[in-house]
C-alpha cells in the first residue's frame, strides 16, 4: 500500500515562519499544499543520510530549506530565479546558486563532489529539452557513491485520472503550462509519467534502482481516493531513491 501518513510534523514552526516570510499568493498556496510532502522529503533524508550534504534543483518557495534547516542536512538549492524571493532567500540564510539546470552549460560549471544526495522533487516533470542528456550529465559527474533522489507525480493518480478522461485530456491545459515560461521563466509539466517509464529511463541512463514507493502527500476523498490509499499503481506520486 502507498505510503499516506503525511504530516508537515516536526516542522510546523519552521513553515509558520516561512509563510511570514513569502509575499506572494502563489508561495503561500504552494505552500499550504506542499509542505506536508517537503516534510516527508527532509525527514526520509535525514532519518536515511544524516549530516549529508545535499544539492536541491528547485528550490522556490524554499519549504524544503525551511524544514532541512532545523536539522543537519546541509542544503545547497539552485534556482533560476532566486530574485523572486529575495526576502525569504535572506532571512533564512539558504545557500543558493542562481542558474537554469536544464542549461547544459551551467550543468557543466557545477562541482558535483561535494554532494552525497542530489535532490530533484516535482521537478522533473517539468524540464522540457534533453532529459537523458541531464540524467546522464548527473551520473557522470557527481560522486559514485552519490544519491539521486527523486519524487514526481504519477500520471496513473486516480482522483486526478479520472479528471482528465471527463475532460477529454492526458494532462494539465499546454497554454497554461507553456505560458508558464514567460512568466516565470521555467516550463510548467511537461508530462507527468508512469513507474514503469521512470524505470525505464533511470535504467537507460545507467542508474540502479536502491528504493521506490508510492505516496500520497495530500487527502483524497469519495471512492477514486479509497483507491488511491488502497492501491500502489493508484497513488499520488512516485519516488526514486537511485545510485
Amino acid at each position: 500500500m502507498p505510503i499516506t501518513e503525511i504530516s508537515e510534523e516536526p516542522f510546523s514552526e519552521s513553515f509558520r515562519n516561512l509563510r511570514e516570510l513569502s509575499k506572494s499568493d502563489w508561495a503561500q498556496r504552494y505552500i499550504g499544499y506542499h509542505a506536508a510532502r517537503c516534510a516527508f522529503d527532509v525527514r526520509y533524508l535525514n532519518q536515511q543520510h544524516p549530516g549529508s550534504k545535499v544539492l536541491n534543483i528547485g528550490g522556490a518557495p524554499y519549504i524544503f530549506e525551511a524544514a532541512a534547516g532545523a536539522t543537519d542536512l546541509a542544503v545547497t538549492t539552485i534556482d533560476i530565479d532566486p530574485g523572486r524571493h529575495r526576502a525569504v532567500v535572506e532571512a533564512l540564510g539558504i545557500d543558493i546558486k542562481s542558474g537554469d539546470f536544464e542549461d547544459p552549460a551551467f550543468r557543466e560549471a557545477l562541482d558535483l563532489e561535494p554532494y552525497d544526495i542530489i535532490c530533484m522533487c516535482e521537478i522533473i516533470e517539468h524540464f522540457r529539452l534533453d532529459l537523458i542528456g541531464l540524467l546522464r550529465s548527473l551520473k557522470t559527474r557527481k560522486r559514485d557513491d552519490a544519491l539521486l533522489y527523486i519524487t514526481t507525480p504519477n500520471f496513473y493518480f486516480a482522483p486526478r485520472f479520472a479528471t482528465f478522461l471527463r475532460q477529454g485530456r492526458s494532462g494539465p491545459r499546454p497554454v497554461d503550462e507553456w505560458r508558464k515560461l514567460e512568466e516565470l521563466g521555467h516550463m510548467g509539466h511537461v508530462r507527468e509519467y508512469s513507474r514503469v517509464e521512470m524505470a525505464e529511463l533511470f535504467e537507460f541512463v545507467g542508474f540502479s534502482i536502491e528504493d521506490f514507493f508510492y505516496r500520497n502527500s495530500q487527502p483524497s476523498h469519495g471512492f477514486l481516493g479509497e483507491a488511491s490509499r488502497k492501491l500502489d499503481c493508484l497513488a499520488q506520486e512516485l519516488v526514486f531513491v537511485l545510485r
